[in-house]
C-alpha cells in the first residue's frame, strides 16, 4: 500500500486487525492490495467511492455486524473493478517512469508478472533489476515509421517495458 501511495483502507484493516485472527488478517490484507492495485493504480479511479466503502466497513466490523473475512472481503466488491474493465484499462495503462513511485509501481506490476509466469519471486525493492523500455524514448535508427507523437504514446505503456539486469542495462 505504501508504494501504491493508496492510505484509504487504513480504518477497514484497522478494524479487521483487532477480531480477525492473523491468518485472516493476512488474506484480508491481501485482498485490500488486490483491490487497491485494481482500483488505484490500474483504474485511476475516484478514491470517494473507495473511502465510503473502507468507513462503512470498518463500522461494520467494529459493531460487530461483521465477524470473518469472507463477508469483510465480499464487501470489497464496489472498489473491485470486474476483470472486463480492468483487462481493458491495464491494456492502455500509461504509466511515467520518469517519477521514483512510478517507476517503482512499474517494478511491482513486472515483477508480479515474472512470479506469474516463471514462478520466481523477485523483489521489486531490490536494486538488481530496472527498467527497459522495449521501443526507445529516444530513438536513434529503425523507428523512423513511428512519427514522434506515436512513439511518445507508447513509450509508457506497461507493455512497453520489461525488466533487465541493472548491470546489464548499463551496456
Amino acid at each position: 500500500l505504501k508504494t501504491f501511495n493508496v492510505r484509504q483502507p487504513y480504518s477497514i484493516l484497522l478494524a479487521a486487525r483487532r477480531i480477525f485472527s492473523e491468518g485472516d488478517f493476512e488474506r484480508f490484507f491481501r485482498a485490500i492490495v488486490i483491490a487497491s492495485f485494481r482500483y488505484n493504480i490500474i483504474g485511476s479511479m475516484s478514491t470517494a467511492e473507495q473511502e465510503r466503502v473502507y468507513s462503512q466497513g470498518a463500522t461494520q466490523i467494529s459493531r460487530g455486524d461483521i465477524t470473518t473475512v469472507g463477508p469483510a472481503i465480499a464487501q470489497l466488491a464496489p472498489v473491485y473493478p470486474s476483470d472486463a474493465s480492468f483487462k481493458a484499462a491495464f491494456s492502455e495503462k500509461v504509466i511515467r517512469t520518469t517519477e521514483r513511485r512510478n517507476k517503482r509501481v512499474v517494478r511491482y506490476i513486472l515483477c508480479a508478472i515474472e512470479r506469474q509466469l516463471t514462478q520466481v519471486d523477485h523483489d521489486f525493492a531490490s536494486s538488481v533489476f530496472d527498467i527497459e523500455h522495449i521501443m526507445p524514448q529516444n530513438p536513434e535508427r529503425g523507428y523512423e515509421q513511428f512519427r514522434d507523437s506515436q512513439a511518445e504514446a507508447m513509450f509508457y505503456r506497461l507493455w512497453n517495458m520489461t525488466l533487465i539486469e541493472e548491470n546489464l542495462n548499463k551496456l
